[in-house]
């Protein structure tokens, strides 16, 4: 069937625009961090073409194209959804694999102070946030409700992402200063043992 209505042409392409500006971006946001696109995500991708595909059907009417359009926008909004949700377990975890990787770094040398205190209010609010739209969650809220609340989260991680890496040269370089600090602080305290030791043996003898 040629669609000639042109109400339903714009739904289709606001479908296409949105999955191609924001559910692709997310996607491969997500592949590139973790590699993987999780099966849910899929699933619901699936689904807007599958509905897409059956407007195109010569036998279709135009309550019906209403119909199959409603059902790919509600699948394109969960796959929104589901994409912020996967991307920010994504960001949570990154965080903490950084600072379990830096921690006896510094960090507190970076832009006097300034980085470790904006990662660790950018992470501690973005928690705060993610919890919440779990509650939510959990509370059957509204779809439209729960995008907006996952997708705060996800920005204040991704603003935590971005400032990381920013940053990761001059991280590398306290973290470096730090590995020097804990090698001479040991070899220092081997070195002071084994002296004490040595005095120990000479005042017997």
């Amino acid at each position: 069937m040629k669609i000639e209505s042109s109400v339903h042409q714009e739904r289709i392409k606001n479908i296409y625009d949105e999955y191609k500006n924001t559910v692709f971006p997310l996607v491969a946001f997500l592949e590139a961090n973790d590699a993987e696109f999780p099966i849910e995500i899929l699933n619901e991708v699936r689904s807007i073409f599958s509905y897409f595909s059956r407007v195109y059907d010569d036998s279709v009417t135009d309550d019906e194209i209403d119909c199959e359009l409603s059902k790919a926008e509600n699948h394109l909004k969960r796959a929104i959804l589901d994409c912020y949700k996967y991307n920010c377990i994504s960001l949570y975890d990154f965080y903490n694999r950084f600072r379990t990787e830096y921690k006896f770094a510094d960090l507190s040398l970076i832009d006097n102070g300034d980085f470790l205190a904006k990662i660790t209010q950018n992470f501690a609010e973005g928690k705060r946030l993610l919890f919440e739209a779990k509650k939510s969650e959990r509370k059957n809220k509204h779809s439209e409700d729960l995008y907006m609340e996952f997708e705060a989260a996800f920005d204040l991680f991704l603003k935590n992402f971005n400032l990381i890496n920013s940053k990761i040269a001059l991280v590398h370089k306290v973290s470096k200063k730090a590995r020097w600090t804990r090698f001479w602080g040991t070899f220092g305290f081997w070195i002071s043992l084994a002296l004490a030791v040595a005095g120990i043996i000479l005042s017997v003898v």
